[in-house]
């Protein structure tokens, strides 16, 4: 979560050396990730490159008040997460 909440606070453009609001910033990705597990994405998808992107990119959207529901962007990103979370359950015969 350390490398999340650091690639997080680089995309706010947040470089102050002090830790004074990674508790702030660690609610917003910890929503975000919660909201995308809700969506029957796995934590493999999740820790990938793609995934960190997209519980940024949702941590963003929650942050700053935006329908995450109707983004393009966001709904884009969930669909590929669900289907490689799908192709590899699947690979597997579950």
């Amino acid at each position: 979560m350390d490398e999340l909440l650091a690639k997080f606070k680089l995309s706010l453009g947040d470089l102050t050396p002090g830790n004074a609001l990674n508790e702030y910033y660690s609610n917003f990705l910890c929503m975000a990730k919660g909201q995308l597990l809700s969506n029957d994405i796995s934590e493999e998808a999740l820790s990938s490159q793609m995934g960190q992107s997209a519980v940024i990119l949702y941590a963003e959207a929650l942050m700053n008040k935006r329908d995450i529901a109707n983004d393009a962007t966001l709904t884009l990103l969930r669909n590929m997460l669900s289907t490689e979370t799908k192709g590899a359950r699947y690979a597997d015969g579950k």
